[in-house]
């Protein structure tokens, strides 16, 4: 329900990509989902041409005409009561003027219908958050969520959902001592929590 573009914030290792990959499956019937993955020198033109390529599957259309068409699909979500949702994974590697397109995105209207964004991020898109040319725009259109590391409880029922998910009864596959050492070589990031359990 929020009006807001969404930035999710969580270090390397912390989920993010998990979660991008995941939102297609916890959707709501009425949600149009279009993820892509940003890169460091991704332009407009190529982040509304991805969109865009994922949207219309079946046209080829030029990337210099894909912000029209981000325009007109905004129009057809609402005439069709879908809710596009535009995600965008590893956002602080996008340069400011991408990042401002964005931002700019996330203001289109077409009645009361908007584009939902959820950009997937480390903290450094703080920093570009920050810049001069984005942060009267940025003030009161971004909602921020931080995703902390895992304490060492949560590390602990991590793994014991993720053993449960492969049909292991017994919850006393590790140690106490064992547990201590994946949350301390860990820092509590699912990533390397994975890459110490096996």
């Amino acid at each position: 329900n929020s009006q807001k573009l969404i930035t999710v914030i969580a270090p390397t290792g912390g989920g993010k990509t998990f979660l991008s990959n995941h939102m297609d499956v916890i959707r709501e019937p009425d949600w149009k989902v279009n993820l892509i993955r940003a890169h460091t020198g991704m332009g407009i033109d190529e982040l509304a041409g991805a969109f865009v390529q994922q949207i219309f599957r079946e046209e080829a259309g030029e990337s210099a005409k894909a912000v029209s068409k981000l325009h007109k699909y905004l129009e057809w979500s609402a005439r069709k009561k879908t809710i596009s949702v535009l995600i965008i994974d590893d956002a602080d590697k996008l340069p400011v003027e991408t990042l401002e397109f964005v931002l700019q995105l996330a203001e289109l209207r077409y009645g009361e219908s908007l584009f939902r964004i959820v950009l997937l991020a480390t903290e450094n898109i703080n920093a570009h958050l920050e810049d001069l040319k984005l942060k009267d725009l940025a003030a009161d259109l971004v909602h921020k969520i931080s995703v902390p590391a895992l304490s060492k409880e949560q590390t602990r029922t991590y793994i014991e959902k993720r053993l449960s998910l492969c049909g292991a009864e017994d919850k006393a596959v590790f140690t106490e001592q064992e547990i201590s050492h994946i949350f301390e070589n860990s820092g509590g990031l699912p990533k390397d929590i994975n890459l110490y359990a096996r």
